[in-house]
Order: C-alpha cells, then sequence, then structure tokens
C-alpha cells in the first residue's frame, strides 16, 4: 500500500494537465517558445489528445502497480508510450502525422532460440515508428535505424540495478560520482581510468567528446580522486551517458567506453518493455516458465527493471512537462 499512496502522490502534480485551458495555454507556450507557426491554433488542435495520452497513460501504470508482474511488461510499455506521445505533442504539433509513426519502431526475433536467456536477446532500431520518432524529437538522436541493442547493454545502463549485477556477476557495470560546488566539479576515484584503460588527458579528450563541452581532468594522487571540470549537469532527462539513481539520488558514469553514449535512459526503458511486452505475449511459455520456477538468472533482473521503471519513468517524464511549464 506504500508504494499505491507514493504512486498516486505522483500523479497527483501532473493533475493540472487534465484542464483543457492549462494544457491549451500549456501547449502554446511550447510552441510560441520553440516558433512554430499559429501557436494558439496548433494548442487548441492539440491540447485534448494531450490530456487523453497522459490520462491514458496514467491509467496504465495504475493498473500495472496492481496487477500481477506476468502482464506488467504489457500495461508498463502501452503506459510508457502513451506519455512519451504527450511529450511529443509539446516538441512536435504535428504528432503523430502519419500511421508509420505509431508503430513501435523496434524488432526482435519472434521465435527465441533453444536455451534462450532474456540478458542475451537484442532488439533492432527500425526506420519508422515511435521510438526513432521520440528519440529525435525529444533527444536529437539521428541515424538509429539498423542499430542493435542487447538486453544486458540495456539493464548494465540503469543504475538502480548496479547493486544486483554486483551480487550476481560481481562487479557493476557503472561507478558512483560525487558533485562538487553545486555540480560544478563531478570526482570519482581514479580506479575508474583503469578500467577504461585510459590516462588523465586520454580520458579528457574522450569526456569532451561524449559531453560535446570542453571538459579538464585533474587527478590527484593523494587520494586517488578525478576531479572532471567543465561540465554542466543537465536534468537526468538529457545527461547520459551520466545516469541518475533515484532511490540514492546519486550519479554514476559507466565503466565501459561502450557505454559512454548520449543513449538517454528513457530510450533504455523503452527497449526493455518493447522486448519483454512481446514476450509476454508471444513466448508465453518461456514466460510463464521465468515466472514460476525462476529458471536462469534472468529473473531477478526482469523483476527489478519492472519494479524501478514503473516509477522512474513517470517521474522522468512528468518533471519534463513540469519544466516546460511558463514561470509565473
Amino acid at each position: 500500500m506504500i508504494f499505491i499512496r507514493f504512486f498516486t502522490a505522483l500523479w497527483q502534480d501532473a493533475v493540472r494537465y487534465q484542464s483543457a485551458a492549462h494544457a491549451q495555454k500549456y501547449l502554446s507556450h511550447q510552441y510560441s517558445k520553440k516558433g512554430f507557426d499559429n501557436p494558439q491554433a496548433q494548442s487548441y488542435t492539440n491540447c485534448y489528445p494531450f490530456m487523453h495520452y497522459l490520462e491514458l497513460g496514467r491509467t496504465y501504470y495504475e493498473q500495472a502497480a496492481l496487477a500481477p508482474m506476468a502482464i506488467q511488461p504489457n500495461l508498463l510499455f502501452y503506459g510508457m508510450s502513451q506519455i512519451l506521445k504527450a511529450c511529443l505533442l509539446t516538441v512536435d504539433p504535428a504528432f503523430p502525422g502519419s500511421t508509420s509513426v505509431m508503430a513501435h519502431g523496434l524488432s526482435t526475433r519472434r521465435r527465441k532460440k533453444q536455451h534462450y536467456e532474456f540478458i542475451d536477446d537484442e532488439v533492432k532500431v527500425q526506420k519508422n515508428g515511435l521510438f526513432p520518432h521520440f528519440c529525435y524529437h525529444l533527444f536529437q538522436m539521428k541515424r538509429m535505424e539498423g542499430h542493435k541493442f542487447s538486453m544486458l547493454y540495456l539493464l548494465q545502463r540503469i543504475p538502480e540495478l548496479q547493486p544486483l549485477f554486483s551480487t550476481m556477476k560481481g562487479e557493476s557495470a557503472q561507478m558512483a560520482v560525487e558533485t562538487i560546488d553545486e555540480g560544478a566539479v563531478l570526482r570519482h576515484h581514479s580506479s575508474l581510468l583503469d578500467e577504461l584503460h585510459m590516462t588523465s588527458g586520454h580520458y579528457a579528450r574522450f569526456l569532451s567528446s561524449c559531453f560535446k563541452q570542453n571538459i579538464v581532468v585533474e587527478e590527484h594522487s593523494r587520494d586517488r580522486a578525478v576531479d572532471i571540470k567543465g561540465y554542466t549537469i543537465q536534468h537526468p532527462y538529457y545527461a547520459a551517458p551520466l545516469q541518475f539513481d533515484i532511490r540514492h539520488e546519486q550519479w554514476y558514469l559507466p565503466k565501459l567506453r561502450t557505454h559512454f553514449t548520449q543513449l538517454p535512459e528513457v530510450a533504455v526503458h523503452y527497449m526493455l518493455l518493447y522486448n519483454l511486452s512481446m514476450i509476454a505475449r508471444y513466448e508465453t511459455s518461456w514466460w510463464m516458465d521465468v515466472l514460476h520456477t525462476h529458471a536462469g538468472e534472468d529473473f531477478p533482473y526482469i523483476s527489478e527493471f519492472l519494479y524501478v521503471t514503473s516509477v522512474k519513468m513517470p517521474i522522468y517524464v512528468l518533471s519534463f512537462l513540469k519544466e516546460g511549464e511558463p514561470s509565473a
């Protein structure tokens, strides 16, 4: 019941968007700020779809909180899809524009191999659909078509799952980062340089390329600390490759070079939920076997992920909308 009360409080802050007058004013502000033509007319057209996407998304998430785990992936995937559509209406007044945008935008192997394990599976980005559309319009990520992502890679990108990786695999894929001087300096243990096989100079150039900012790295031999200067921390929604653990309010950086990408955590959750929802629908025998026998190592990762995403994605998306509110 504690979770249900927390979830209700989380969504209560978004009740403002269930007023047509406020939703229209909010969208008009967004369209004017971004320089779209006829913001008033566009906002009148879109205020009700915007409200309906959020209302339906909330319904899916609320039902997922009450539902058995067997159907949670389906409810959470469709809930996330709906609230992302609301976000898209704030930056793309023509959304959806065509039916092709309403496809999932991802594909996976329908028939799973013998001895299948979820963490070894992968998804592939398609040319059209909701996934590449929101990656482009919300995060300015282009040329996603054909990219493949493994479930292990995606799970390793979620900071709340790192304790589980430490227990199950003996090591995590991320390192904690301390913020100093109100975020002006990021500090972590120098062992990360060893993990990445980099000198401090190489690391500075590497981070400058990743963050697209002029990064300065200072290494302190006495306490084996590394300071990162020159990076302005953004909202966690946009901060990748920095990741934010909402449980402990802790920032993390990857320990693997291949994880230093600007792939946002919102996209990570969408891909994982897409694949899990497909498995729950079409690989029923495997899915029910995992849920009831807990065979292999998949169940702990799936269970923990479903809990984290059920809370974290609404927080991220609703805070994204709240940041777009006009100043008082």
